[in-house]
């Protein structure tokens, strides 16, 4: 049986399009990104294993790999897993749905960038979370980036245009049910203004998402605004949180 909801987001991260629509924005801020996780999150250790959770086409993974990082990858995009696989056929990458991942290898360090929490439901969000807290050993750091619900409402945009990595226009066309705190999103790429990719996003505020990652047994480390690790305001560009594995 398909589930459509999964299929849904498939769609939207359709490799191909997706690489394009985003490469020219997401060059931008990799760089910052890298460093944040390289000497704040490791606090530059380079021995650990690391497991990019939702790694998508690897913008984080692949230089992390360059570089020397035991990193490995995770999602449930093949055609994702296949462009890092074209890159470096060498790297380790699952191809499961990260609810339902289980190692017994468990990894020192854990990331899950770019808001890759809250396209399903809540109850589903906390079993990608339980999953990531079960694949940690103990004592194991984890990284979650999502962006700032208050900034977001604060200048809440219902339509933007963007251009690919091609130069071709990207026009994106968003609603948010505040009942819900979900943004409906509406994207024409390709030259195609009939069909849009569509997607829909739980954001949720700095408090709610430290509840369930308490509830579910991590210890908040940090929580951070940007990746210079400046702190978390009510206008921070990024909501970025590291926690731990603590068992007693």
């Amino acid at each position: 049986m398909i589930d459509i909801k999964k299929q849904t987001i498939l769609d939207y991260f359709d490799a191909k399009s997706y690489i394009t629509t985003y490469n020219a924005l997401s060059d931008k801020k990799t760089e910052d990104q890298l460093n944040f996780i390289k000497n704040i999150f490791l606090n530059g250790k380079s021995n650990l294993r690391i497991l990019d959770f939702c790694c998508g086409h690897g913008r984080h993974l692949i230089p992390l790999f360059l570089e020397g990082y035991k990193v490995d990858g995770l999602d449930f995009n093949i055609g994702f897993l296949d462009e890092i696989q074209k890159q470096i056929g060498s790297a380790n990458v699952h191809f499961a749905d990260g609810r339902f991942f289980k190692t017994t290898d468990k990894y020192d360090a854990i990331i899950n960038m770019e808001n890759s929490i809250g396209y399903f439901s809540e109850k589903e969000d906390r079993e990608i979370l339980t999953s990531i807290y079960k694949n940690l050993r103990n004592s194991g750091v984890f990284l979650l980036h999502l962006l700032n619900r208050e900034l977001l409402i604060k200048y809440f945009e219902e339509e933007i245009d963007f251009l690919d990595s091609n130069g071709d226009k990207v026009r994106e066309i968003r609603s948010m049910d505040m009942q819900s705190s979900r943004v409906h999103i509406q994207q024409y790429r390709n030259h195609n203004q009939n069909s849009p990719f569509e997607i829909s996003l739980r954001v949720y505020t700095a408090a709610e998402i430290i509840n369930i990652l308490q509830e579910i047994g991590f210890k908040i480390n940090n929580v951070f605004g940007d990746f210079h690790g400046g702190e978390y305001t009510l206008t921070s560009p990024e909501l970025i949180i590291i926690c731990s594995k603590e068992t007693y």
